[in-house]
């Protein structure tokens, strides 16, 4: 359900840097505040230069990073390549596509990966996002014109992708969204439902 997520808290994200990628990015769209401890600053380079192209808060305090988003801060769109490190890594896609469709003006993803199952931006234009997928020069091209509103929906969880684009869009959205086939979070997430509710959000599982 859509809710102001992560107010000033610290948080203990696991050393994967998905997790990182993924619970900034719900920070960002929920007008949250999230500190997470331990987190590998080089690894996530590539995010962070995201970061900054889209006009996001963040801090790095040693091996902490925090990351915020006040009320009157409106985020960028931009323009990036997904690929081998050091540029944006290609299992982020669905946490931080699903933070563009809040930015402002229109964002262009060249996906340099092969065989993404790209289902999860069929569910986001469904409620309410405008996202083009098109083939250009041989590649996949990601085209998101925002700022879009984010209505409330029935998700059905498959996978990775599908599992972060449905929840950041849940807690964007105003209302109660149904997510079906959700113990699909367990192999990607420890207690993800138990962390969720720890930083404010309003969940029932049945």
């Amino acid at each position: 359900q859509g809710v102001e997520l992560f107010k000033g808290v610290k948080a203990k994200i696991s050393s994967d840097v998905d997790e990182v990628v993924f619970f900034s990015c719900a920070a960002l769209g929920t007008f949250g505040d999230i500190t997470m401890e331990k987190v590998n600053s080089y690894a996530l380079l590539p995010f962070v230069r995201k970061l900054e192209a889209i006009s996001a808060q963040f801090e790095f305090r040693g091996d902490m990073l925090r990351v915020w988003r006040d009320k009157n801060s409106a985020l960028s769109a931009l323009n990036l390549e997904t690929g081998a490190f050091p540029l944006f890594n290609s299992y982020w896609l669905s946490s931080f596509l699903t933070l563009l469709t809040q930015a402002e003006g229109e964002s262009v993803i060249n996906i340099a990966k092969k065989g993404i199952d790209f289902s999860f931006v069929k569910e986001l234009n469904r409620v309410g996002a405008k996202i083009e997928l098109v083939q250009e020069n041989g590649l996949d091209v990601i085209k998101v014109n925002s700022p879009t509103y984010l209505k409330r929906g029935k998700f059905d969880i498959r996978d990775r992708f599908t599992l972060e684009s449905a929840v950041i869009c849940s807690l964007i959205s105003e209302g109660k969204s149904e997510l079906y086939s959700f113990e699909v979070a367990d192999y990607f997430f420890d207690k993800l439902v138990d962390r969720l509710k720890m930083l404010g959000a309003q969940i029932e599982v049945s």
